[in-house]
């Protein structure tokens, strides 16, 4: 009987630590689901936030080009402005040459006459 009893009291223990194992794989099933379920969200995320992402750049990358053609745009108006100013240099210069010329020939009859006057008198 003595065997027998060692048999069961085994039985018992081998029993027990069947029971405590089911438990055990019971709980690293339960977590490896939720951490299944956990992935499956993240993954959900990170495509979402791929799209985002996407959608951000290329909006990003339109406002750049408009942004490059704005400056275009600027920069031709303000070469246009340049030349034209350029232009009124121009002739600002050309008419400043007139006039000292000018002066000059009026100071010369002025001149030419102030000496005839002196003559005559």
């Amino acid at each position: 009987m003595d065997a027998r009893v060692m048999s069961e009291e085994l039985l018992g223990r081998i029993l027990n630590e069947v029971t405590a194992m089911r438990a055990d794989l019971g709980r690293v099933l339960t977590e490896q689901e939720r951490q299944r379920v956990e992935i499956e969200m993240l993954r959900r995320d990170i495509t979402r936030l791929r799209t985002d992402l996407t959608a951000q750049m290329e909006r990003v990358l339109n406002e750049q080009g408009a942004l490059r053609d704005d400056m275009t745009v600027v920069m031709a108006r303000l070469d246009r402005v340049d030349a034209t100013n350029h232009g009124a240099v121009t002739e600002l210069r050309a008419l400043h040459r007139q006039f000292t010329r000018l002066a000059a020939r009026v100071t010369a009859i002025e001149d030419r006459g102030a000496k005839e006057r002196g003559q005559d008198e």
